[in-house]
């Protein structure tokens, strides 16, 4: 068994592209598995999918691993089986920053792993994001900025089937707010 460090992902991830067969696919994807509830863990996944050094190949599988980690696990039925808090945490600083550096492909992952999140944490427990997401869009190009827009719109995009209810309004209160002004500014710019 590979040891959890940088390198010991990144040879599990490299051993399941590398597979040649469905027995030794399944063996690297185990030993990532015999990882997942370690602290720690999520947030090297991260790193390994920001890491502009690392093969677009390993970066992607490593987002993906992180995405589905993130699915299964955030709020799991057994609470001792979900994410680390201390993990939590970095992958709330982190991985808005690492949605605009890293490739297109692996950027897709990052706005799943984003609206995911915020699914469970926005915007009480992760009142950052917004204004996070909002600087980002201020200051980077019109392909960055639709990555942002898209993934502000995989969450959003959970209102449309929710009922409307007191706590509901805050939220949509709050999103105004902060979003139509800077939306319009962009608007008008290319209009």
């Amino acid at each position: 068994s590979l040891a959890m460090t940088p390198e010991g992902v990144n040879a599990a991830l490299r051993a399941i592209y590398a597979a040649q067969n469905n027995e030794q696919r399944q063996a690297a994807e185990n030993v990532l598995n015999g990882y997942s509830h370690l602290k720690g863990f999520s947030p090297l996944l991260l790193q390994i999918s920001s890491n502009s050094e690392m093969e677009v190949i390993i970066q992607q599988g490593a987002a993906v691993y992180l995405k589905n980690l993130v699915k299964k696990y955030w709020v799991a039925e057994d609470s001792s089986a979900s994410l680390d808090v201390g993990d939590k945490e970095v992958l709330k600083s982190a991985v808005v920053a690492s949605l605009l550096s890293t490739s297109y492909a692996v950027s897709l992952q990052m706005s799943e792993i984003i609206s995911l999140i915020a699914v469970h944490e926005f915007p009480q427990e992760w009142p950052s994001l917004l204004p996070s997401m909002l600087q980002l869009l201020k200051q980077t190009d019109l392909k960055k900025q639709t990555l942002i827009l898209k993934s502000l719109h995989g969450y959003f995009k959970r209102y449309r089937s929710v009922f409307l209810n007191d706590t509901l309004k805050v939220e949509l209160n709050y999103v105004y707010q902060e979003l139509a002004a800077p939306l319009t500014q962009m608007f008008t710019m290319f209009c």
